[in-house]
Formats: C-alpha cells, structure tokens, sequence
C-alpha cells in the first residue's frame, strides 16, 4: 500500500537540490542545497485526519514556544497513485467523520477550487 511509503519516508534525511530550470536539472547549476528531513503520518481521509496536522502543530507550540519545522508539506497518497505526489490543490469541501461526502464549504465564501502550496517548481529531489 502507498502508506507504507510514508511510513519509510519517516525518519529519513533527504539533500535537495534548487535549480533554475527543474527540466533541465541535470545540466543546470545548483542555486542552493537544503537537508531536508521527513517525519511522516498516515492520516485518515476525513476531519479527524483534516484537522491532525493543524493540532500537532498547535500543540508543538504551546509545549516548546515554536513550531518545531521550517516548512510542513502534506502529501497525498492514493493507491492508484504512482508515487508521492504533492497536493497543489483541493475542493472546498469539509471533510467529516461519517464516510458520507461533505456538503459545507471548508472555507466559507472561498472559491470551489482552492491552491494548497505554494509554488515548489524548482525543488529537485537529489537521489
């Protein structure tokens, strides 16, 4: 199953390389080099799991005074899936616990359609 792939993401340590042009990433010079190490969590697909990330980090604050990461990603996994891919966007619907579709917009008067990252284009995993 895909979970299992975060589940051996998790802490593991990563160099990423940043480039100018991610298409021509073998031939372009590296613009910075960042160790980037994952903590991994398979989440249910529902509010409970929608709503665990913003939890975990509250929580990290009120215990230590600052959140504990320079940058969260949340990665979707899906079986059908052909290996990690990054979320760049969501349906504005509330998840809930009920294995019903939502109905409620998860953020009220927001477009249907929203971005959920910022642009990550000239991130290049360097194997």
């Amino acid at each position: 199953p895909t979970s299992d792939i975060a589940r051996i993401l998790g802490g593991t340590c990563k160099d990423i390389d940043i480039v100018p042009d991610p298409s021509q990433t073998a031939g372009s010079q590296v613009k910075a080099r960042l160790r980037v190490c994952f903590r991994s969590e398979v989440l249910p697909v529902n509010e409970t799991g929608a709503l665990w990330p913003t939890q975990h980090l509250r929580d990290a604050a009120r215990r230590s005074g600052r959140i504990p990461y320079d940058a969260v990603m949340h990665c979707g996994l899906e079986d059908g899936a052909k290996g990690l891919k990054i979320e760049v966007a969501a349906v504005n619907i509330k998840a809930n616990d009920t294995g019903d579709d939502g109905t409620l917009p998860a953020v009220p008067g927001a477009p249907h359609l929203l971005a959920t990252t910022v642009n990550i284009g000239w991130l290049a995993l360097n194997k």
